[in-house]
């Protein structure tokens, strides 16, 4: 977050992280077939919904989800929520939210005939890799079903080539 910025859209950090750890790039990078994945990040994923499903999220949850990246691979929804943050704020209270986001989205892979959904945070490390997150706030989502990475996507975890 800048300092003395407002956070949300006006976060410019938490953008140039989120271009640097591009899922789609990655992939590409590391020899994937990308004709394998359905990519749908940010207005897309709810715009998928309206157009494929005639499914609301507002109507449904109360507002739109609209992750920072998501992708259909292997008959699941993946759903990674990248977070970036240079002191404290709202974001680190993000991440509490991870099972909750979770069972949004496996009611999103549901409606869209899916097998299941799997929801990841990639976190920058130099921030929420200390112990007041990998104590207790991160073991927690762990245990919930809720994974997380720092500074980069495994991708040998979470897609077979």
């Amino acid at each position: 977050m800048i300092k003395g910025g407002f956070g949300g859209a006006n976060t410019k950090t938490g953008a140039i992280f989120e271009i640097e750890t591009n899922l789609k790039k990655a992939l590409e990078e590391n020899g994937y077939n990308l004709t394998r994945f359905v990519f749908l990040e940010q207005h897309a994923f709810e715009k998928y919904l309206n157009d494929n499903f005639g499914f609301s999220m507002k109507k449904c949850f109360g507002k739109a989800f609209r992750p920072d990246e998501a992708v259909i691979y292997n008959n699941r929804l993946i759903v990674i929520e990248k977070k970036m943050q240079s002191g404290g704020g709202s974001v680190d209270e993000k991440i509490q939210t991870g099972p909750y986001k979770l069972s949004i989205y496996q009611k999103c892979a549901e409606i869209m005939g899916l097998e299941g959904a799997d929801f990841i945070f990639l976190l920058k490390g130099e921030f929420f890799d200390i112990p007041k997150y990998t104590t207790h706030q991160l073991p927690w989502n762990l245990k919930n079903g809720v994974p997380t990475y720092f500074d980069k996507l495994p991708l040998e975890k979470c897609f077979k080539k």
